[in-house]
């Protein structure tokens, strides 16, 4: 275990001449490390100092560096500024606050419901009213991860309680009447999830009964241990990602719930299936001309039966696909499937996908699915399952491309920019909202707010911190703080910084860390953006 660094020493504080360029005026600024303006100005910088045999800490009145990021190639031409993002947690509560207003209430029999329309009585359709819970299950995580003034975690888990209540008093508790597999299985991951956090049994019961059921009968041509994965309807052969990859997932939430490891081995199973038949290894190279490797997702296969392949982007098939690859601790197809959201939707020729609906601050904006269709269509919530996919694979640290943070934040600043007056967006996120307001897609930017770590904010800039691990340092700071880099001098006096250049890791939502080994002589660390 590494120590801090405040553990083993004592701080000592330096102060210097403040030394702007020759012109130039700035305001004295405290900040704990160094981050790219487009001005100079006197601050008081923290800087990271190791040197054999012992820590110091140190404060130096310094000139901001000035630090420009670019990117080669035509796909992404520079990184998002911090400048331009600009949503925060703040933001994300008034947005949630507007989504339950517009669409959380009583169905007119006591139970509580996402209304298909603000106003409407009704429910909306199984498989996007059991998302739309997974949307606000995402909502009471991000309220416990980031300790947020998000309501209440008591007061939302009551509504989850009530949410599903209202589920199963419009679909009953056993779910075969719905004849979609993948149907079955958004459900089971919404009640193992609500179980998690209500504790409610009746939950559990639901989502157990409900995955050996597509066990049992999801598996074609007499197969019955899962070797040609699970077709989306009973005795048809369909062969899509959407009921293979969610069936890991909820498999993996009943295993690490019950302990039974007969859901590990049938989520395993088909996940063995899923990966050999519907995962496409570096199918094209990363569009922006980087080395990135980019695999794609098919949508179906089913050649085992003579049939074909779909190779239609779909962001909810690479959201799962990445969510069942965390589980199955796959990192590379979790990282190349990611690529290929941040780089290659719909750049195969052969495809039939959404394209990207733009760019923001150079990054590709997810699809407008639904957009079309006045945000009502079946698809218009499909980017936030894939965020949501993305989101969890970043803050567990498997995600290590620079480009994958700030190309979800960037998403989301787009979103946020095209909301509507109750701070509700929707699914289009490059246009602002028109026409009747629709719970389904307007969860999509919802989900993606809850499961991407909010942008750092000007003025609040991280502090670098080190911890000892023999014989390597670790160095960590916010993970809010996006676009940084490590840089290292052994000499104060000159300004030979070089980027240390180590894999940068982001964990638990938390923190981002690099790791690299310990010097042989004195070093100074920074963090430069």
């Amino acid at each position: 275990m590494g120590r801090k660094i405040e553990d083993t020493i004592s701080e000592t504080q330096f102060d210097a001449v403040n030394t702007r360029p020759e012109g130039k005026s700035g305001m004295r600024t405290k900040l704990d490390c160094a981050t790219a303006r487009p001005a100079w100005a006197g601050v008081n910088l923290k800087y990271a100092f190791f040197r054999p045999g012992g820590w110091r800490r140190i404060g130096l009145l310094m000139p901001l560096l000035l630090v420009a990021g670019v990117l080669a190639g035509a796909g992404l031409a520079a990184t998002a500024g911090a400048q331009s993002l600009s949503w925060n947690e703040s933001d994300i509560n008034e947005m949630w606050n507007g989504y339950v207003s517009d669409f959380y209430s009583e169905d007119g029999a006591g139970y509580y419901v996402f209304n298909p329309q603000a106003g409407d009585a009704t429910i909306t359709g199984f498989w996007e009213e059991a998302e739309e819970i997974e949307m606000a299950e995402d909502g009471y995580d991000w309220a416990v991860r980031e300790n947020n003034s998000f309501g209440n975690t008591n007061d939302i888990a009551s509504m989850i309680n009530e949410l599903c209540a209202g589920f199963v008093a419009h679909n009953g508790s056993f779910w075969y009447a719905d004849h979609y597999d993948d149907d079955k299985n958004w459900a089971e991951i919404a009640f193992a999830r609500a179980y998690q956090i209500t504790g409610n049994s009746s939950w559990l019961s639901a989502a157990t009964n409900n995955f050996n059921y597509v066990w049992k009968y999801g598996q074609v041509n007499g197969k019955t241990d899962g070797s040609w994965g699970l077709t989306q309807i009973t005795n048809t052969e369909r062969m899509y990602a959407n009921v293979n990859f969610t069936f890991v997932i909820a498999g993996y939430l009943l295993y690490d719930i019950t302990g039974n490891s007969t859901y590990k081995s049938e989520a395993d199973a088909i996940y063995a299936w899923a990966k050999a038949n519907l995962y496409v290894y570096n199918h094209l190279p990363a569009q922006n001309g980087s080395s990135n490797v980019c695999s794609m997702i098919y949508n179906y296969n089913n050649t085992e039966f003579g049939g074909s392949i779909q190779n239609r982007d779909c962001m909810y098939n690479y959201g799962i696909a990445i969510r069942a690859a965390w589980y199955e601790n796959d990192t590379n197809l979790a990282c190349t499937v990611a690529n290929w959201m941040i780089y290659n939707v719909d750049a195969d020729p052969n495809g039939d996908g959404v394209p990207y609906a733009g760019t923001y601050d150079g990054y590709n904006v997810l699809p407008d699915y639904g957009a079309g269709g006045n945000n009502s269509d079946n698809d218009c919530g499909y980017d936030g399952i894939g965020l949501r996919g993305f989101g969890l694979a970043l803050r567990e640290g498997v995600l290590t491309n620079p480009d994958a943070l700030p190309f979800a934040q960037a998403n989301l600043q787009s979103a946020w920019n095209n909301r509507g007056s109750d701070n509700v967006e929707w699914c289009g996120w490059t246009t602002s909202p028109s026409g009747t307001k629709y719970s389904w897609g307007d969860s999509s930017a919802m989900a993606g707010m809850f499961d991407i770590s909010a942008p750092s904010q000007p003025g609040n800039p991280p502090q670098l911190a080190i911890t000892w691990s023999p014989p390597n340092l670790v160095l960590s700071w916010s993970s809010f703080s996006t676009d940084f880099s490590i840089e290292t001098n052994s000499n104060l006096n000159t300004t030979d910084w070089v980027s240390v250049g180590s894999p940068i890791y982001i964990s638990e939502g938390t923190n981002q860390s690099a790791t690299i080994p310990a010097p042989a002589g004195n070093l100074f660390f920074r963090l430069a953006q």
